[in-house]
């Protein structure tokens, strides 16, 4: 059996990116999809500077930056396992990830909370309350508006996946902190 060339996979993959270009000029770009997957990448953004405490912004932005870093790891994971798809995203070649929820609306709602729940255990109710808003409501909607194409997963993982996110995120930066402190 001949096995293919990483040349091989390079044409292959190349022929993908240039058919998923062609279908996103013509099926997404400047559609409602892309103007609200445009809204969603802007307008949490600027309603987290009104209302962050700029007193905190180095720690709740790491805090931030973690909860990016693991939504977009988990995302491409998921993307490329084919649990899920994107029929809608924003800029073509940020495909297989949706950069808007991932980069923005995702970080941004749980920096609020970090920011507001200084202790475990106010912090662990509202994230597994907003994690199964986002599960069990959101994500849900996306797939009914077809921005999101769910395939073979369960939204319980997808439940725990937030709010693993939010936990290991918050441990992370609570021992950074304890480690800078220590000094």
């Amino acid at each position: 059996m001949a096995y293919p060339s990483f040349d091989k996979l390079e044409e292959v993959r190349k022929g993908y990116l240039d058919l998923y270009h062609e279908y996103w000029l013509n099926n997404v770009l400047f559609s409602f999809d892309w103007w609200l997957l445009l809204t969603i990448s802007i307008v949490p953004w600027i309603i987290w500077w009104k209302i962050v405490d700029k007193s905190k912004l180095t720690q709740i932005v790491l805090y931030g930056f973690f909860v990016s870093m693991e939504a977009v790891l988990l995302d491409i994971f998921l993307t490329n396992l084919i649990k899920w798809g994107y029929q809608s995203t924003f800029i073509y070649l940020l495909q297989p990830i949706s950069s808007p929820y991932d980069l923005s609306f995702l970080p941004v709602v749980f920096m609020l909370i970090y920011q507001k729940f200084a202790k475990w255990k106010g912090y662990l109710i509202t994230c597994i309350s907003v994690s199964a808003v986002l599960t069990f409501i959101l994500e849900p909607l996306l797939d009914w508006m077809n921005i999101i194409k769910k395939y073979n997963i369960s939204f319980f993982y997808l439940f725990l996946f937030y709010t693993l996110i939010a936990i290991s995120s918050k441990w992370i930066v609570a021992k950074i902190a304890a480690g800078a402190y220590e000094k």
